[in-house]
């Protein structure tokens, strides 16, 4: 009698988790891929069939579990998921604004100069390791993303940028959850392009480190904030871009903020707005 061949991996990953409902999707998505690249609907293997986050972030994720340091190395050490180590760093060091602009910079010159995974992930590991034991973080934006899939969402990611590149439009990009899309639009951006990065809560709360501009350079980016009376006022061509639109409360809320907070010394945010809604990029008039 001949042993049973030995379960394919993807399989096996697809039901490593606690939650029977979570593997039935798991597996529906895993058949659904193979069954199109079989059909020869797919021109390549995506990697998403074989790539899930760590079981404890995607049952932390699925019960609203905050994140603790351990989770987020855990998140760092998976190649496939370093736009995600960014985003739940950015929010766990959202207290310290010095430290998390310090991070940010060495990250955009890195997206920017294109270093490998290897290279990101020992700036996410040293700047993790200032981190108390006690850091914690909700990483809600995961749930959607793990949904859609790394590989995938990293497509759309690029589709958006690379359309609001071919319009001319500048991107002010709405954080937290857009740094998931971040290195998307440093790679796309052409020399000398410039995107905005805003900070919700505190351009609501009128707070400093609430607006910053990023510089893109040949090969590497400069990070400044924003003030009152800042010199990049010729920043042409300014639309508001998020992740995800529901009610569009989002938008409204950030374009009256940037006029209350910055007046006359901000350019005119245009009217259409860009964002990714179930994995499609939109763009609203």
């Amino acid at each position: 009698m001949t042993d049973a061949p030995e379960q394919s991996s993807d399989w096996k990953k697809a039901i490593d988790t606690h939650n029977p409902v979570e593997a039935i999707f798991n597996i529906a998505n895993l058949m659904k891929s193979k069954l199109s690249i079989s059909l020869g609907l797919d021109t390549e293997e995506n990697p998403d069939t074989s790539v899930f986050l760590p079981e404890s972030v995607r049952y932390a994720i699925r019960y609203g579990i905050e994140l603790k340091r351990k989770e987020i190395l855990s998140v760092i050490n998976s190649q496939h998921w370093q736009d995600e180590a960014l985003y739940l760093l950015m929010k766990v060091m959202d207290s310290d604004p010095v430290l998390q602009e310090q991070f940010l910079e060495e990250v955009l010159n890195a997206f920017r100069s294109k270093q490998d995974a290897s290279s990101l992930q020992e700036i996410y590991k040293r700047y993790a390791a200032m981190l108390t034991e006690e850091a914690s973080v909700i990483g809600t934006k995961l749930s959607q993303i793990s949904r859609s899939g790394a590989y995938g969402w990293k497509k759309r990611a690029d589709n958006l940028a690379h359309t609001m590149q071919e319009d001319n439009a500048t991107p002010c990009l709405i954080a937290y959850s857009t740094f998931t899309l971040l290195r998307s639009f440093i790679q796309a951006a052409q020399n000398g392009d410039k995107i905005l990065i805003t900070i919700k809560h505190r351009l609501e709360d009128d707070k400093d480190h609430a607006l910053y501009v990023v510089t893109c350079l040949e090969d590497s980016c400069t990070l400044e904030e924003w003030t009152h009376y800042d010199h990049h006022q010729d920043v042409p061509d300014i639309h508001l871009c998020d992740d995800t639109v529901s009610t569009g409360q989002t938008l409204a809320t950030i374009r009256h903020c940037l006029s209350e907070k910055y007046g006359d010394f901000f350019p005119e945010i245009k009217e259409k707005d860009y964002y990714m809604d179930r994995g499609i990029s939109w763009a609203t008039e």
